[in-house]
């Protein structure tokens, strides 16, 4: 079973189409394969996405467009759906376009996998083809119909074709490639960031705080008598000290049972 990113994906509403296929591949392909949904790609202004993604280490990589529903092909033109709700697409192109984003990406990225063995493909989960359809622009074995999907060994070994008969010329996809291109597919922000995040919050409400408490200073200048109550880092001593010395520059001999008394959790002045 392959590893999967991410491990329980949201699929979109396409009657089961995407999910089906992520399944019958998740399920049959090697362990060390890499089951990715949903890959999003953002090449500048050119905005792509691939529905699943497998990269199989030893082999190369595969990029695959799934199509649910009714799919037709006539006169060279693609058509999902029946009826009213009949329209044109070109999944052909979709995943052509996917794939040559997904290695721009990489080769800019200077990742040996922009020039291993890459295939694209189409997937039909809910329709059937007999054995010997082909199309210029798409083979037989670049295509994947119900039987294949339902099969899941036969899905396999579909793309296992596809990345070695269309993908002749370039290397192989080792290991190390691999592991790096998953990395920077799914990878995170660097360890680092958590704890700079935290800090930056907490900064951020310190920061609040000392603002809030300020405006209530102004408030405090003006009653002769104030009792605080808060519990641990609330703000009560720096109120207190605040109040403090705005009390020592106005002259206040009382300024210091404010400061003391802050530090048993409540505070009062009195002018």
């Amino acid at each position: 079973m392959a590893r999967t990113y991410p491990e329980h994906p949201a699929f979109p509403e396409d009657g089961g189409a995407e999910q089906t296929v992520w399944e019958a591949l998740r399920d049959h392909l090697p362990d060390d394969a890499v089951l990715l949904a949903g890959t999003a790609l953002q090449d500048g202004p050119k905005e792509r996405e691939i529905d699943l993604l497998v990269v199989w280490p030893g082999l190369g990589v595969a990029a695959i467009e799934v199509k649910g529903g009714h799919v037709t092909r006539t006169d060279g033109q693609w058509w999902q759906g029946s009826g009213a709700g009949r329209h044109p697409l070109n999944p052909v192109r979709q995943v052509q376009d996917a794939k040559h984003t997904l290695l721009a990406l990489l080769r800019r990225q200077g990742l040996a996998a922009a020039l291993t063995r890459t295939a694209h493909l189409v997937a039909l989960p809910h329709t059937y083809l007999p054995g010997d359809w082909d199309a210029p622009e798409l083979p037989r074995t670049m295509l994947l119909d119900r039987a294949d999907v339902a099969d899941g060994g036969s899905a396999v070994h579909l793309v296992r074709r596809a990345i070695d008969e269309h993908g002749a010329g370039h290397a192989p996809l080792d290991e190390p490639a691999a592991e790096a291109l998953v990395e920077w597919l799914t990878g995170g922000f660097p360890s680092q960031a958590e704890t700079l995040a935290v800090a930056a919050e907490y900064e951020d409400h310190l920061d609040r705080l000392t603002r809030e408490q300020a405006h209530a200073m102004r408030f405090l200048d003006a009653v002769p008598r104030v009792h605080v109550v808060g519990g641990a880092g609330t703000g009560k001593t720096w109120l207190a000290l605040e109040h403090a010395h705005r009390r020592a520059r106005a002259g206040s001999a009382s300024c210091s049972c404010a400061t003391r008394a802050a530090w048993r959790g409540t505070w009062s002045g009195r002018p």
